[in-house]
């Protein structure tokens, strides 16, 4: 799994760099009453980070409640684990060659 995920990490790389050098021209960013020249591969790769990080912002409430909600779960399970335990009862098997003739024999010789 490590070998994939290097050899995926550097075709990722080799396609950014790749990326960057054929879009190296300065384009003219304004917004609001700011104006800057910046390539536009830095353009992208800014929009790409704010996206990334948008989504990581919206998705963590839920990802918290999800956490929460499996703690409890996992709480409440080992809770009723341990009530189950008090209500199960081990039943001995009997030891290999016995039967039940020879159980009702002996039953019927100590009586």
């Amino acid at each position: 799994m490590i070998i994939i995920t290097a050899f995926l990490s550097v075709i990722i790389g080799g396609v950014s760099v790749f990326f960057a050098l054929q879009n190296a021209e300065a384009v003219t960013v304004s917004f609001l009453a700011w104006h800057a020249s910046v390539p536009l591969a830095d353009v992208l790769f800014i929009t790409l980070l704010i996206g990334v990080l948008a989504t990581f912002a919206l998705g963590l409430p839920t990802a918290i409640r999800t956490d929460r909600r499996m703690r409890a779960l996992l709480n409440e399970k080992e809770k009723l684990q341990e009530e189950l335990a008090k209500y199960q009862i081990t039943i001995p098997i009997a030891p290999p060659g016995i039967t039940l003739d020879t159980l009702s024999n002996a039953t019927m010789m100590h009586v």
